[in-house]
């Protein structure tokens, strides 16, 4: 009976990595990288793996989060990191995340899609790395809670109604960067 408890928390041990990818739905690029394409997992905290299969994740895909696109842990993550890797947050990705408070976006990031986070109406901060060229159309619209967005220096354009009716919006540091912002982009 004493040697059972080892071998037990060796099966755990290994177990855990497996149960982390059971959260997620994924597709191979015709680069051998990794696209996240649909969330399955019960809620949370999410920390978004920075490898699956031996291949980096890169991009995470159209409505991959959202309750929008069938998710129905979607609306229950709470926060959620993204590994340095992942290049792009594609359209719709965590769109009415509602419960989203928190969001880690690393400056590998280069792209975030129109309406990315879209009605997560609990996120209240943010920082876009300098890494971002463009911010999307509609990208927070609705970040209702959202009070103070950093842009670093190095993004270029702001999407049209990027972040319309983020009515409690107090600070906003927009670098010189910017040549481009769309209509709407602070209605």
């Amino acid at each position: 009976m004493k040697n059972a408890w080892p071998i037990l928390l060796g099966s755990l041990v290994l177990a855990a990595p497996a149960a982390v990818q059971a959260q997620f739905t994924i597709s191979t690029n015709a680069d051998n990288t990794i696209t996240i394409t649909q969330y399955t997992g019960a809620g949370g905290p999410v920390a978004i793996p920075a490898t699956t299969n031996g291949l980096t994740v890169t991009v995470i895909g159209h409505g991959a989060f959202s309750e929008v696109f069938g998710n129905s842990g979607g609306s229950l993550i709470t926060d959620v990191t993204i590994p340095f890797g992942v290049a792009s947050i594609e359209s719709n990705a965590f769109q009415m995340c509602d419960n989203l408070s928190s969001v880690a976006i690393p400056g590998s990031v280069t792209n975030i899609g129109y309406d990315a986070f879209n009605e997560c109406y609990s996120l209240a901060t943010l920082t876009i790395p300098g890494s971002v060229s463009s911010i999307g159309g509609s990208a927070f619209l609705n970040c209702t809670r959202l009070t103070n967005v950093m842009i670093d220096s190095g993004v270029t354009s702001i999407g049209y109604g990027a972040f319309n009716y983020c009515i409690s919006l107090a600070t906003l540091t927009i670098p010189g960067s910017v040549t481009n912002i769309g209509e709407s982009a602070f209605t």
